[in-house]
């Protein structure tokens, strides 16, 4: 589903952009549609498995206490990628343990759209997404939420198939049930494995 979903929004994204004067928006609209044909050829459809590490700081909102505590964060998923050279659009999903501390738990499933670029082998990105379905416990005080919002910023480095990368998230967690709503920052190292680089599409 995600091969149509990434062109889909490549394409509307440059439609946007280009619709200014009646002559540039008519020209974005053929780059538009030549950029998504090329994005749904399969060789520029990338699929890889991945998994993160993260320490993550949070803390209830509105608390009159500076002080951050800190937990980790297990994460492991799918990432798939429409590649229009030099850019990358990416849909990830991720099932995310958090063990905030020893009486703090919270297991989410998280997607989130990122928009990077390929400069060789440094691939940069940002995004945002959601913690979609969320069960969580903190000190007994349990709760179930969906639609917690996140945004992100992250650098790569890829050796062909492989890719490593360093990330930082911020997380609002909207707890529907419990006492507080938290904010989350986390610090991730990832490690991808799979895919095919794509060829640059040539524009006329």
């Amino acid at each position: 589903m995600t091969r149509f979903i990434l062109p889909t929004i490549f394409a509307i994204l440059l439609s946007v952009l280009g619709a200014r004067p009646a002559e540039a928006q008519a020209e974005s609209g053929d780059r538009a549609w030549q950029w998504t044909l090329a994005a749904w050829s399969p060789e520029r459809q990338e699929s890889a498995f991945e998994l993160h590490y993260a320490l993550v700081d949070y803390r209830p909102v509105g608390s009159s206490v500076a002080r951050w505590s800190r937990g980790s964060e297990l994460a492991f998923g799918s990432r798939s990628t429409a590649r229009v050279l030099p850019f990358r659009l990416t849909w990830t999903s991720d099932p995310t343990l958090r063990i905030l501390d020893a009486k703090s738990y919270a297991l989410s499933f998280v997607q989130t759209v990122r928009v990077g670029l390929a400069l060789g082998p440094v691939e940069p990105e940002v995004g945002g997404g959601l913690s979609t379905f969320t069960v969580d416990a903190f000190h007994g005080d349990f709760s179930f939420e969906m639609f917690s919002p996140r945004a992100s910023a992250a650098v790569w480095l890829h050796f062909g198939g492989l890719r490593l990368g360093v990330e930082a998230y911020a997380e609002y967690l909207w707890r529907w049930l419990g006492d507080s709503n938290y904010l989350l920052r986390g610090l991730e190292v990832e490690m991808s494995l799979g895919g095919v680089r794509a060829s640059p599409v040539a524009e006329k």
